[in-house]
């Protein structure tokens, strides 16, 4: 059985990358309030690396805001995190294939921890 971040991990198209991370982000929609994602990390269509890296860093700074008592809200956050990081890295390499291995875990590698210090 795959499970999306192996296929967006091993995806030859960067199309097929978007189209996954549009079907996730549709699966949020139906979960509480409580995730808190604004209207623009949901619109669609996604589309290039900045945009991913732009939503990537919202689910960063969303995870580090994330009260303690709020654990499964951390981890639906935590998963799209980890999907839009696998995703940026992935889209790094079909780009720029000559490029370093991930010029995008900048952003990706960059406080992604939840703040446990609440």
């Amino acid at each position: 059985m795959s499970r999306i971040s192996d296929v967006i991990g091993e995806a030859n198209a960067p199309d097929l990358i978007y189209c996954l991370l549009s079907a996730y982000l549709e699966s949020l929609d139906y979960m509480s309030d409580a995730l808190r994602i604004p209207a623009w990390v949901k619109r669609f269509p996604i589309y290039g690396l900045t945009d991913v890296n732009e939503r990537l860093a919202f689910f960063c700074e969303r995870a580090r805001s994330i009260e303690k008592g709020e654990a499964w809200v951390l981890a639906v956050i935590a998963e799209a995190a980890h999907l839009f990081r696998i995703a940026a890295n992935r889209l790094g390499t079909l780009e720029w294939p000559t490029a370093s291995a991930n010029e995008c875990d900048g952003v990706a590698a960059r406080s992604c921890a939840p703040n446990q210090s609440r």
